[in-house]
């Protein structure tokens, strides 16, 4: 048995085939031509964490003003870097006011006798994205 040892490069096509000569070099054989495909180098990327609330508490009664909506995000991949999507409205469900937050707090003004609703959608650096549930709290 003849056999050969080869270092592949990844993510290359390779084709091969055996071809026979007899011992005195005057006949010659050869087997089909055989192929196959070397993978690159697998990428894992997982989605992040859909943002955990902080503030205010779901469903909570908040004094109108100024508030900060705190929100805590998180992804498997640790080396990862989160942007978030943010949206806030008095409708449901609310409109996108933020498309590239990097911090996990976010100000707004809310006026007494509404309830306003809210969501944060997490995104990491390879464009996975994790939707948000909806959050809402009522103003004095």
């Amino acid at each position: 048995m003849s056999e050969i040892t080869l270092t592949l490069e990844k993510a290359l096509a390779y084709y091969w085939k055996v071809t026979t000569t007899n011992a005195t070099n005057n006949k010659k054989t050869s087997s089909e031509t055989f192929s196959f495909y070397t993978q690159r180098e697998g990428i894992v990327n997982y989605a992040p964490f859909i943002s955990e609330l902080v503030s205010p508490s779901e469903n909570s009664l908040v004094d109108q003003g100024s508030i900060n909506l705190s929100w805590i995000g998180s992804d498997a991949d640790p080396d990862d870097t989160l942007i978030y999507e943010l949206s806030f409205s008095e409708i449901f469900p609310p409109a996108v006011i933020e498309e590239s937050l990097s911090e996990e707090t976010y100000t707004v003004l809310v006026e007494s006798a509404k309830t306003y609703y809210w969501k944060v959608n997490t995104i990491d650096q390879d464009g996975a994205k994790s939707i948000g549930q909806v959050w809402s709290f009522t103003v004095n």
